[in-house]
C-alpha cells in the first residue's frame, strides 16, 4: 500500500491513515462472501455525517472502527466496513469530500483465511440463511433482494417480527432462494421478472383478497407500491406465502403444508449450537466431518443427525453435527457412522473423536 502513514503494526495487521481517494485507486474488491448492501443504512451514514459536518466542521468517520481490509496476492479485499465505504464513496464522487479514514490492513496468504476472518467477524451478525439450498448461487437472489430494497427503500425492517407490510429483508431473500431452487434459477433477471410480475398482479386485487387486512396496512403498501408485504412470513420452508403461490403457478403443483408425521426440521437454534458445540463459537470455517473433503461454514452447513431420525435419532446437539450438504444427501437414513465406514473408512476414527481438526492444525 503506497502512501500510508502506519499508526500501529501487530503482527499481520497494521492501523493505517488513508483519504478516500487513495482508496479508490486501489480497485478494492468486495468478496462475494460479503452479504447485501443496504442502501438505506448507506444513506443515513451520509446524511448524519453530512449534519455533523455542518455543525462541527470535521467528519466523524473516526469515531467507529476503521475499516477492515485485507491484503493478498497484490489485491484488496472489503471485509467490514462496507456500508462506511459505500457512504465515505459517495461523500466523495458525489460531495467532493476526500476524507481521511482509519484502515486495518491485514495480510493473509490465502482467500479461505479472508473467508474464515469475514465470518469470524460476522458471528453474531444475522445473515439470510441458506444452507439448506444446496444448488443455490447465493448471489441471484441478493441481487434481486437489493433490485427491490433500493425500489422501495421505505418497507424493510431489521426484525424478523415486522408488521405488514413491512418486510424483514433477511427472510425476503431466504424466499426469493427458495422459488431459485424450487424453479431451477439462476438467472437473477429471470427471478426479478418473476417477483415483479406477481407483485403487479397483487395490485390489481381488491383488500378482500388479503387475509386479516386493515385499511392502514393495506394503504401503506398501496402508497409504497409493494405489495408481497401483505403476505405473513410462514415458516422456514418457503418463507413468504407469495413465494409459495410464485412456485405453484409456475409447476402447476400445489405445495401441501408438512405434517407432525413428516421429517422433522432442525430448528436454526439447534444447528447454531452443534457449531458451537462442535467446532467452536469464534470459528467461522472448517470441515465435513463425514468426508474430510468439502468445506463448510457456520453461515452455510448442514445439520447431520449422528443416528437417523427413521432409525429414533432426537434432533438435539447431541445428536446433530455439522456436515455438507452432498454428504448429508448421499447418507439418506444410513446412521452416520455406517455411512463413514462404509465410504470414508480412513475417517471413522475422526468422527468417532468428533475431530475437526485440518491436518493436526485446530481452526483456534
Amino acid at each position: 500500500m503506497s502512501s500510508l502513514t502506519i499508526m500501529f503494526s501487530l503482527n499481520n495487521t497494521q492501523i493505517e491513515i488513508k483519504t478516500m481517494k487513495q482508496l479508490i485507486e486501489l480497485d478494492i474488491i468486495k468478496p462475494h462472501i460479503q452479504r447485501v448492501i443496504d442502501s438505506t443504512k448507506v444513506q443515513d451514514i451520509i446524511q448524519f455525517q453530512l449534519d455533523f459536518f455542518k455543525e462541527h466542521g470535521y467528519f466523524n468517520f473516526t469515531a467507529s472502527g476503521p475499516i477492515n481490509i485485507h491484503h493478498f496476492d497484490q489485491k484488496y479485499y472489503l471485509v467490514d466496513g462496507q456500508h462506511r465505504f459505500e457512504a465515505l464513496e459517495k461523500l466523495f464522487q458525489q460531495h467532493s469530500h476526500n476524507i481521511k479514514v482509519y484502515i486495518l490492513l491485514v495480510s493473509v496468504s490465502s482467500l479461505e483465511q479472508i473467508e474464515f476472518n469475514y465470518n469470524m467477524i460476522n458471528k453474531n451478525t444475522p445473515l439470510p440463511d441458506f444452507s439448506c439450498f444446496s444448488s443455490l448461487n447465493k448471489q441471484t437472489p441478493e441481487t434481486v433482494a437489493s433490485f427491490f430494497q433500493n425500489k422501495y427503500p421505505s418497507i424493510w425492517s431489521k426484525s424478523s417480527r415486522a408488521r405488514r407490510p413491512h418486510i424483514y429483508f433477511n427472510f425476503f431473500q431466504e424466499s426469493l432462494a427458495f422459488i431459485c431452487e424450487q424453479l431451477n434459477i439462476d438467472s437473477s433477471h429471470k427471478l426479478q421478472q418473476l417477483v415483479v410480475t406477481y407483485n403487479k398482479k397483487l395490485s390489481s386485487w381488491d383488500i378482500s383478497s388479503f387475509k386479516n387486512i386493515n385499511d392502514n396496512v393495506y394503504r401503506k403498501a398501496h402508497e409504497t407500491g409493494l405489495y408481497l408485504g401483505l403476505f405473513t412470513h410462514q415458516n422456514e420452508d418457503y418463507g413468504y406465502e407469495w413465494a409459495k403461490k410464485i412456485v405453484e403457478e409456475q409447476t402447476g403443483k400445489i405445495i401441501k403444508k408438512f405434517s407432525s408425521s413428516s421429517k422433522t426440521k432442525i430448528p436454526k437454534k439447534i444447528k447454531n449450537d452443534s457449531w458451537d458445540k462442535y467446532i467452536g463459537s469464534n470459528v467461522g470455517d472448517s470441515i465435513c466431518l463425514c468426508c474430510r473433503t468439502t468445506s463448510i461454514n457456520s453461515k452455510s452447513f448442514i445439520g447431520g443427525h449422528i443416528i437417523s431420525e427413521k432409525n429414533g435419532g432426537l434432533v438435539t446437539v447431541d445428536n446433530i453435527v455439522p456436515i455438507c450438504s452432498e454428504c448429508n444427501l448421499s447418507m439418506g437414513v444410513t446412521n452416520m457412522d455406517v455411512f463413514i465406514n462404509k465410504y470414508y473408512p480412513n475417517n471413522l476414527n475422526k468422527f468417532t473423536n468428533r475431530d475437526y481438526k485440518i491436518n493436526n492444525w485446530t481452526l483456534f
